[in-house]
């Protein structure tokens, strides 16, 4: 819609003609142009959009084409009132003349309707779109010749001659023809690029272009940079494919001169648009160096893994994502104490319970369609390398120092003030990040067991940032943050309460070195007991992972033997075969060779 309805539109219902045109057939749409101006107005538009198109779906034999056009074009073109042909906006010659007739040689054929370009902006003056994609004897260049600058007609806006044979004169788009040009689609075809380039495909001569093609030209980097130079940042979409193009031409140059940040992207609009930020540590990895593989795992799977489902509660289902057919899941060991196993396990359960939902819904829309997804189908396991479970390395007991390998907290910090946070002891750690900022005041005397059973009894913290501030926020300003105005970190009431993660955080906040990294709290954090909407400090909330006394965290651990990964998962899928439970889409074991 062009232009804003009027009242009367606008509260009027429907024209029932408009609604019953489109039900119409094509061959009443003459009739019906001749029953007075109202149908005249909504079915010549339908009729005259595309000629080409029109005749064809009329029934006109491919070998008469050329005989139609000639004697359209320089016959009954001459007696149609102007205001029918300004109804025309497209010529679609990809499926029309493609044979010459009994009566005319392929050479006719082509200057025939090749020269009649030359004389299109007069006959139609308001087509915009030009469709000649893989014609074998059409030949552009004849719109080199467009009378069109004194008439200043509407502009082609779609160009698409892809595939011609013929090669096209640089000067092509110098005519005022193309100056609104939107798209233009010149893949596989002979010719320079490079002399096209400097002579008129360059935002002098086509300043509304935004999409290019130019597929199949034999390009080289040279030629593409002079590109990227002639239209800088004013194309939306450059397809540049199937030519000698090397990596070489992305380079600063490209990204500076062909991409930019809008002009939007200020403080003022940072709720509503934000930044992208990718921080290297997004995926955090602990190197255990000097602990045996077995050791590690075990590690991982027992205190680590407590700690992980206490500070990020949400695991990844099949549902959180319903459009994905296709998941690869990668590291995965290729023994186990029990909880990689289990959580396999559970996934293929949760995926059986997607499976059934969906048959189920299936079976409601019966006999109707379907907007169905499909669920997960494909699921591949990328198993590591196997380990060997010799624990002679760890024989002396007193090889691997456990405190220093984590760089746990103070010493008198012991294992009987972390009992509230879980049942199994957890902990924190001191952690100094460089180049992050630093909050509050340094207190080395928190981690007394007479202040942490203070704590426990019901009272509130004294260190700071309780000591200084009585509300569960603080205001604080963070570099990091796209954002020049301070923002309002959570930091809780400062007293034991329900959630076990939030009882470790606020405890984790007197240490100075965890006082870093404010980042907006996450759906895990949220489910972990965080206000929705907050910030909060990452470092003190990540240190709720790392145990306090990996020693005896491996004590513990080392009773519990190791199961394989990949005989557990197939012996739960023939457990399941022929019943409800079992997951009827495909899965991959893939072992990675060792290094």
């Amino acid at each position: 819609m062009e232009n804003l309805p009027s009242y009367e539109e606008a509260m009027s219902g429907p024209d029932w003609l408009s609604l019953a045109a489109p039900f119409v057939p094509l061959s009443s749409w003459r009739q019906c142009c001749l029953v007075n101006r109202r149908f005249y107005r909504e079915f010549a538009p339908r009729l005259w959009q595309d000629p080409l198109v029109t005749v064809r779906k009329l029934g006109l034999d491919p070998n008469d084409d050329l005989i139609w056009y000639r004697r359209f074009i320089n016959k009954h073109v001459k007696s149609i009132r102007l205001e029918t042909r300004l109804l025309v906006r497209s010529l679609d010659f990809r499926d029309f003349a493609l044979r010459a007739s009994g009566l005319y040689s392929t050479e006719a054929s082509e200057r025939a309707i090749s020269e009649s370009f030359r004389y299109l902006p007069e006959i139609f003056p308001r087509l915009t779109c030009l469709l000649i994609d893989g014609h074998p004897e059409l030949d552009p260049s004849s719109l080199a010749r467009t009378n069109s600058d004194a008439r200043a007609p509407t502009s082609l806006q779609l160009l698409d001659i892809a595939r011609c044979p013929q090669e096209l004169t640089p000067k092509l788009f110098n005519s005022a023809y193309f100056r609104e040009l939107v798209y233009l689609d010149m893949s596989h075809i002979p010719g320079s690029v490079k002399s096209a380039v400097l002579s008129s495909l360059n935002s002098r001569f086509l300043p509304e272009l935004r999409v290019l093609k130019v597929q199949g030209r034999e390009m080289d980097d040279t030629t593409a940079r002079l590109l990227f130079k002639a239209f800088s940042r004013q194309l939306w979409s450059l397809n540049l494919s199937e030519n000698k193009l090397t990596d070489g031409i992305i380079d600063d140059d490209f990204l500076t001169g062909c991409f930019s940040s809008p002009p939007s992207r200020t403080d003022a609009h940072f709720e509503k648009e934000g930044k992208l930020v990718l921080p290297r540590d997004v995926v955090p990895t602990l190197i255990a160096e000097g602990l045996p593989v077995p050791t590690a795992r075990r590690l991982a799977e027992s205190a680590f893994y407590r700690n992980i489902r206490r500070a990020y509660p949400q695991a990844f289902t099949p549902d959180m994502n319903p459009r994905l057919s296709s998941l690869t899941l990668t590291n995965i060991p290729s023994r186990s104490i029990g909880p990689v196993i289990e959580q396999l396990v559970l996934f293929l359960k949760l995926m059986s319970t997607q499976q059934k939902a969906i048959r189920d819904a299936r079976a409601v829309f019966s006999g109707h369609r379907q907007p169905l997804l499909n669920g997960l189908r494909y699921l591949r396991f990328e198993m590591e390398a196997e380990f060997s479970d010799d624990l002679s390395t760890l024989s002396s007991g007193g090889e691997v120092d456990f405190d220093a390998l984590l760089d746990p907290g103070n010493e008198s910090f012991s294992d009987e003030t972390l009992n509230f946070f879980e049942e199994e002891s957890g902990g924190v750690t001191s952690r100094k990040r460089s180049g992050l900022p630093v909050y509050g005041r340094s207190n080395s005397q928190f981690n007394k067991p007479e202040l942490y059973a203070d704590f426990a009894s019901g009272h509130r913290l004294k260190t700071w940032p309780y000591s200084s501030y009585d509300a569960e926020y603080i205001s604080l300003h963070e570099p990091n943050l796209t954002t020049s105005s301070p923002v309002e970190v959570w930091i809780g009431t400062g007293r034991i309460g329900l959630h076990a993660a939030v009882n470790e955080y606020m405890w984790n906040l007197q240490d100075p070195n965890l006082r870093i990294n404010i980042g907006p709290a996450t759906p895990d954090h949220v489910a972990a007991g965080v206000p929705p909407f907050s910030y909060i400090f990452y470092g003190a909330w990540d240190a709720i992972v790392f145990p306090k006394d990996l020693q005896s965290a491996l004590r513990a651990s080392m009773s519990l033997p190791f199961c394989d990964v990949a005989t557990a998962i197939k012996e739960y899928r023939l457990g399941t075969k022929g019943t409800s439970e079992h997951w009827e889409g495909k899965i991959e074991l893939v072992r990675t060779s060792s290094v």
